[in-house]
């Protein structure tokens, strides 16, 4: 069996015409799909922990937040003597939980201090771990 040119003309086009609407169908989806998102993502900022019922509610929530990272790293000479390798909760410049398994002590904080910011960072010998990052860049030297 042969194609007649008149044939693979129009197979050709058909077949265009279903790659378009199937095009059209993807991208139609892709921004429905973006549309929710962006609907979640406004939701979730809704739900982000505010600092309202904080004692210092004035303050900013990054100001809350450098307040409780300096305040881990004023206290961590005595927690890497009480905590080491675990995890420690930090609310108010206060150590108000800590324990092995971040998870476990997530929930805790999460019941005990709804609407709060709480700091909770694992007790390492370096209060801020040092960071490496390959890279793939290399240089070549010419001679």
């Amino acid at each position: 069996m042969s194609l007649s040119t008149e044939n693979y003309a129009d197979m050709k086009s058909a077949l265009k015409e279903a790659l378009f609407e199937l095009f059209q169908e993807r991208r139609d989806l892709f921004r429905d799909l973006f549309r929710e998102v962006l609907e979640e993502s406004n939701l979730a900022e809704e739900k982000i922990p505010t600092i309202q019922s904080h004692p210092d509610a004035d303050d900013t929530f990054e100001e809350v937040v450098a307040r409780e990272i300096a305040a881990f790293h004023e206290l961590h000479p005595t927690l890497l003597q009480q905590y080491p390798g675990e995890f420690v909760a930090i609310q108010d410049r206060n150590v108000v939980d800590h324990d092995v398994e971040k998870l476990a002590l997530y929930e805790r904080i999460h019941n005990s201090y709804p609407e709060q910011f709480v700091l909770m960072r694992r007790v390492e010998d370096e209060p801020e771990p040092e960071l490496h990052f390959r890279s793939t860049r290399f240089s070549v030297h010419s001679s």
